[in-house]
Order: C-alpha cells, then structure tokens, then sequence
C-alpha cells in the first residue's frame, strides 16, 4: 500500500449527464430540496486552522445493504445504485447518500490520450468535500492519480487544503477526499495527472494526461454544521483533558480536546465512539486522522447527522499516549535489536540491500494508524533522512514466517549505508479502560 501523511453536503441533484432522471428520483430530488429549506438554521462554527497534507486511502467496493425505498431507487438509478456501493464501507458517506445528499454535475468529461475522466458526483459540508470520479480507456488498465487544487480559474494559487485519495483501476467510481482548514469554498479548480500503472508496485507511473475541472459547490444545499460545547474534564490514566467541543457534519463529526500543559504525554489517539438512543454506533473514521495544532487535538468519527436519535453519547475505552521525555527508538540493524519500540511492537526483519535497508515490524493488531512519525529516521549525527513507501500485512512477514494473531508493517531506508538508525515512535504506550468515560453530547 502506498500512502502520503496523513491528514486529514449535499442534497440531491441526481440527473446526470448520462441518463435521463427517472421519476423516482425526480421527486426524490423535489423532497432533499424541501428539506434543505426547512433544514437551514443559524450558523455556529469553530474553525480549528490545520497544515495542509495528503493521505492514501483505499475505496472499498461492496454490495449495497440499505433501505426498501432507496434499494428501488437505486434500481432504477444505476449511477446512484453504483455510488452507494462504493460508499457501502464509509458510513456517514452511505448514509449521505441514502438521505439524498449527493451533487451531480453535468458535463464534467475530458478525454485525452485514450483516457477519459468524468467528475460524476460531489458531496459536501462546510468541511469537506467528496469527489467522485471515473476513468475510461480502452488501451489502459490500471491507471492512478496525482491531484493539485486551485482557488479558481484564472487563479493558479494553490488551495490550503488536505487530500487524501487512492486506488488503480478502469470504469468503476473512486473518490477524492478534500479537507479544508477554513470552509468549503462555493468554487475550485482540480488538476488532475493521470499515471499508467501496469505494475501495480510502480509509483507513480508513466504519466499519460493531465485533466482541469472547475467544481462548483452550490452552498445552499449544503446541510450546516450542528456545534455542541460541552467542555468536560476527562482524567485517563493520570493524564488530564477536556472535551471541549463536538461538530456534526455530514460527512463526519469532529471532536476537540485541549490537554494539561502538566502531563507527562501527549494524548495520540482515543479508543472511542459516539452512540445514540438506539444503539447506533458512530466509531473513528478509517480514512480520518487525528491532529494536533497549537495544543488542541481533533479526532474524527462517522456522523451521525442523519440520525433519527435525539441523543448522542461518548464512550472512551482507551488512549494512546507518547510520553514526553521518551527518546526515539534505536534499531541495530546488523544485530536486528531494538531498544524503546511502541508498546506491542517487535523488529522481525533488518535485511540488507546493498546500501539500503528493508525494516519489517509486528505488533499487537489494534486501530493504531502508524508506528512511528510517518516517513522519517534518522542516522546517529541527528541527521534526518526520509522514506516514501510502506507496506501493512495482516501476520505476513516473508515467505518464510507468518505471525499468528500479529500485523506488520514494512518499509525500506534506501541509500542508508549505517548499521544504526533511530525513528521517532509515534506512541509508547496505550492503556485500556476497564470502564468506559461517558460523556453526555445532547
């Protein structure tokens, strides 16, 4: 798996270029319209800014499981029945689109070099934005992409935002997740390269066309955010924090902590989820992150903005801390030891290719995001170096050893002739809650 660091609405317009709208879903898109009118409501944001970075994540395709009424829809929609199956694994996506908030542009096509791409469907909140897209050719089978956002035409200034995407493949629909420090803005250009990726571990590939889209958001539809202050105390293994605030958008929901400037750790990660009246679970998203800037954290969980529940809970299991006086781990990589790796976490492999190396670790399968401070190590002078692939397994390490009950990651520090290397982790320790923290939303 390739992937960049991490980082981290809209009612229907469902005619599309394509097909004529059906009479279902005309009167469906006449119902979402009713009730973004009746839905707007008084503005009340808290903009945390963030620096831009990019994440690949991978897009899941399945079989649809929704409701009577919307399965008929999508029957006689295949657009929209082959978008809800690639949101099926994205629950605040599925359900954006099962309440018919989903844009469809019209007549965003561009063909060159025998691949054509199509912007299919947009979905929105004053956070984020969701773009749906599909490539065609006939000569090309396994094609990737590389995106750059503009603030408009005529404007080449780059657009302070954060962009997760991924996936090869021809003529199924793939998405690009675009996230704002400030909010959605109503226009933007996307540039996209197109890259020929026969080989499925070359990266980034043959370049083969470059694409221009103007998007347009129309803002009226875009459903606003629901913010809850709450600022509750939190105390979890001798760590302080407070909870300051929860938003609720369509795509997510964002929950903001501050911590003690007395504890001894950086909080990295929450084991939680949010929970409503009727038992539905709104857990961490796959594809969100959790940042840190100027000493507040956010983490990100599905939403439940679509909810029939009229209450929400909390519910901490666990956290993940970097104690602060913790120094980076230190791998002999002639030796294969190590010295002050993750809590779980075991060197498997230090394999030596000419002057470059391929480290592969376990550790204990959990939610945990990443091992060490993404794409960086260091030599013993201090000096920093970076790598830019890594591989995750599920208890694969090489054709001679399989970890039971174990995940792996790998990665390689190419043109490193040392025998030592330092990484910075990205947590020490975790600890888990025999009972659960509950704090009350609404």
């Amino acid at each position: 798996m390739n992937r960049n660091a991490e980082y981290n609405a809209l009612l229907a317009e469902l005619d599309a270029a394509t097909i004529a709208t059906p009479p279902a879903l005309a009167d469906a898109v006449a119902r979402a319209n009713a009730k973004a009118r009746r839905a707007r409501r008084i503005r009340n944001v808290l903009v945390v800014p963030a620096t831009a970075v990019t994440i690949l994540f991978a897009a899941f395709v399945t079989a649809v499981n929704v409701s009577a009424d919307f399965a008929e829809l999508c029957e006689q929609t295949p657009i929209l029945r082959e978008l809800a199956a690639a949101v099926e694994r994205r629950p605040s996506l599925k359900a954006a689109v099962e309440n018919e908030y989903v844009q469809s542009p019209n007549g965003l096509v561009q063909t060159e070099n025998d691949v054509t791409m199509t912007i299919e469907h947009l979905i929105a909140d004053e956070k984020e934005l969701h773009i749906f897209y599909r490539l065609r050719s006939d000569n090309y089978k396994s094609l990737g992409i590389e995106p750059r956002f503009r603030k408009r035409e005529g404007d080449n200034t780059v657009l302070s935002c954060g962009f997760g995407y991924g996936g090869t493949g021809v003529d199924k629909i793939q998405s690009i997740k675009v996230s704002f420090s400030e909010t959605t803005p109503d226009s933007l250009v996307m540039e996209c390269d197109v890259y020929d990726r026969a080989d499925g571990e070359l990266y980034p590939g043959t370049q083969i066309a470059t694409f221009r889209f103007p998007l347009h958001v129309d803002p009226d539809k875009i459903k606003l955010t629901e913010t809850i202050t709450l600022d509750k105390p939190v105390v979890i293994d001798g760590q302080k924090f407070t909870v300051t605030t929860v938003e609720i958008r369509p795509t997510h929901t964002r929950l903001f902590l501050t911590d003690d400037p007395d504890n001894t750790a950086w909080l990295k990660r929450l084991d939680i989820y949010a929970e409503d009246e009727n038992g539905e679970r709104y857990p961490v998203r796959h594809d969100g992150s959790t940042s840190v800037w100027k000493g507040v954290t956010s983490l990100q969980l599905e939403s439940s903005s679509f909810s029939k529940g009229k209450r929400l809970t909390l519910h901490i299991t666990g956290a993940d801390w970097l104690d602060r006086d913790a120094p980076r781990a230190k791998i002999d990589l002639a030796n294969v030891a190590a010295e002050g790796l993750p809590q779980g976490v075991a060197l498997e492999r230090a394999i030596r290719k000419g002057d470059s190396w391929r480290l592969v670790f376990s550790y204990v399968p959990r939610n945990v995001g990443q091992l060490f401070e993404w794409g960086t190590y260091y030599d013993e002078a201090g000096t920093q170096y970076r790598y830019h692939q890594s591989s995750s397994y599920s208890g694969y390490v090489d054709e001679h050893l399989t970890l039971k009950d174990r995940s792996t990651e790998a990665f390689e520090l190419k043109d490193y002739p040392f025998d030592v290397v330092y990484l910075q982790p990205h947590y020490t320790r975790w600890v888990t809650l025999d009972t659960p923290v509950e704090i009350a939303v609404k």
